[in-house]
């Protein structure tokens, strides 16, 4: 009998190892870590003034804060954090070991179509992040990473990496996307736990926050905005696949009584899926208002809505029973991009790192990187059109011709601008260039009835 289950455990070993080591290694895509140690530690706050969501009468919040540490103490595993971090309406401060079985039998459940042994090894990966270590001296730039549903350490890769380089990151649990888009109320209720979460962080020795950033993920970027048109402390806003470029959601957006698009005042970056694959962002509207030259539109072609956070990278080794996910080269690449341009955007804004200013603001060529991995589009086309509009009416056709050309070099597929900058050409006799910009109409269109009126006139 002992021989049967030694030979039983030597069979489980065998299996394990090899799977363990692979997800080791592919955990954190190759990110190269900053000269940090990185602590993590829990904060809860109760706020007494206002209902918890199911209606307790005082609403807990946790707060999850990855920090610069001063050095290394036992590092967590995946499962430590599934353990440890709230949900929401959880209003448990430190969970006992039913509650830590529980939770880590859910995560199980949550994927149980992934073979047994491949969950165990995930949640046995080692992390970067040691609990409760002694934080570093001084203090570090806050910022806020936002989501929508599940828990906050869903972006404990990204806050690992962004706290290595000298960040307090900081997380708290909110509502699904699909509660919103029917209870615009839900959002404002996030909101005030922002405002309460960074009113609590003053009393944190190590986080500054006089100098904040944020980081929206879906829902979580209109509620980031919303909270960045009340508060002059948010200094940078970096929407990764946001719902702010979402046309499903702009109407609640649009009508949230603190909604003005004057008060959008800091850098502003849109990080997006190539509109109309599986990406979210599937609309302008809010970047159509924003003024020229306060925002960056950065598209990352294969990039979809559910490859965010950790989840995304969980994903390829032990799948969400409800959820496909690629594990292929590009998966890797997009996801090593969207950390990489977070921090670069985040030191740039918040520690005035001058090579990172470069890296945001230059393309993917002067950035070493595949041609293809991302376009930076600094204005939407409609934003474009209408400047172009603009200069026209002040009778500048130099400047409103350049516009034009611009646009369509970054939206190359779209008519509007091809038409008006053949108009302009035409009236100054530039028939032979017209002439192209027409045909490149008329090939993809040819009943265009613009178009073929200006041929006419060549």
């Amino acid at each position: 009998m002992r021989n049967i289950i030694s030979l039983f455990l030597a069979v489980i070993f065998c299996c394990f190892i090899p799977i363990y080591l692979s997800f080791a290694q592919s955990l954190y895509d190759g990110l190269t870590a900053g000269n940090y140690t990185v602590g993590f530690q829990t904060r809860m706050i109760e706020d007494v003034s206002r209902n918890s969501w199911s209606g307790k009468e005082r609403r807990m919040l946790q707060l999850s804060i990855w920090y610069p540490a001063k050095q290394k103490t036992e590092t967590m595993i995946i499962r430590d954090y599934i353990a440890l971090v709230n949900k929401v309406d959880d209003d448990i401060t430190i969970p006992n070991d039913s509650v830590k079985k529980s939770r880590i039998e859910q995560f199980k459940q949550e994927r149980s179509r992934a073979d047994s042994s491949k969950v165990l090894a995930l949640l046995s990966l080692p992390t970067r992040a040691c609990y409760n270590a002694q934080a570093a001296s001084g203090r570090h730039p806050v910022i806020l990473a936002l989501s929508s549903g599940g828990a906050p350490h869903s972006w404990h890769i990204m806050a690992e990496f962004l706290a290595s380089y000298g960040f307090v990151v900081v997380s708290l649990p909110m509502p699904s996307d699909f509660t919103t888009l029917t209870s615009p109320a839900i959002d404002n209720a996030c909101v005030l736990d922002l405002q309460v979460a960074i009113n609590n962080l003053s009393e944190v020795s190590f986080a500054d926050i006089s100098s904040i950033g944020i980081i929206g993920y879906s829902a979580g970027a209109v509620r980031g905005s919303l909270l960045q048109m009340q508060s002059s402390r948010i200094k940078a806003f970096i929407s990764l696949e946001g719902s702010d470029g979402s046309s499903l959601y702009w109407a609640n957006f649009r009508s949230h009584p603190a909604f003005d698009i004057t008060k959008v005042t800091v850098p502003y970056t849109a990080v997006y899926g190539t509109p109309g694959t599986r990406s979210w962002f599937n609309g302008f509207h809010f970047y159509d208002e924003l003024p020229l030259d306060s925002y960056r539109l950065v598209e990352v072609p294969g990039l979809q809505h559910n490859a965010i956070g950790s989840w995304s990278v969980y994903n390829r080794f032990a799948p969400l029973n409800t959820t496909n996910t690629s594990n292929d080269k590009e998966a890797v690449e997009i996801n090593t991009f969207l950390h990489t341009y977070t921090l670069h955007f985040m030191q740039a804004h918040l520690q005035n790192n001058y090579l990172s200013r470069q890296f945001i603001n230059q393309s993917a060529l002067q950035n070493n990187l595949p041609e293809k991995r991302y376009i930076l589009r600094r204005y939407t086309e409609k934003s474009l059109l209408t400047y172009s509009h603009s200069l026209q009416a002040f009778g500048k056709i130099d400047e409103a011709t350049a516009a034009l050309r611009q646009c369509i070099e970054l939206y190359p597929h779209s008519r509007e601008p091809k038409i008006l900058l053949a108009e302009i050409l035409i009236s100054r006799q530039q028939k032979s260039e017209a002439s192209l910009l027409i045909e490149s109409i008329l090939q993809q269109d040819p009943s265009n009835n613009r178009a073929l009126l200006l041929k006419t006139k060549i």
